[in-house]
């Protein structure tokens, strides 16, 4: 199982987009190669998660790039961390259990109200 922030659409910054989206590859080669011996591959991607570190990565954001050429952004992710009433950790861990008793788990179920999904 491999949980990791979803990979962002629009895409927002290269470093970040381009490891996601190459762990989210690497994923679904694995989950290719290994099913046929009864192995899964499960890919959760809970996007948004209220945690201490989001305001704090949010905080930081804005405060070191705010005046700079990615200020635009960081104000755009400060506004989003505000308005959206991101859920809570209990949420993701819900999931994950419920990904790991399913014998089937759903290739996209989506996570608090949209954000995020999770694959199998």
């Amino acid at each position: 199982m491999r949980v990791a922030t979803s990979p962002s659409r629009p895409v927002a910054l290269v470093t970040g987009a381009s490891s996601k989206f190459a762990l989210e590859a690497y994923s679904d080669a694995l989950r290719n190669e290994v099913g046929r011996f009864g192995i899964r591959v499960i890919v959760i991607e809970p996007g948004g998660v209220a945690t201490e570190y989001s305001a704090i990565a949010t905080h930081e954001s804005t405060r070191l790039s705010g005046t700079g050429p990615y200020g635009a952004l960081a104000a755009a992710m400060e506004r989003l961390h505000v308005q959206t009433g991101l859920p809570g950790p209990v949420v993701i861990s819900d999931l994950i259990v419920r990904a790991l008793r399913s014998k089937r788990p759903a290739r996209a179920t989506p996570v608090a109200s949209g954000q995020g999904r999770c694959c199998s």
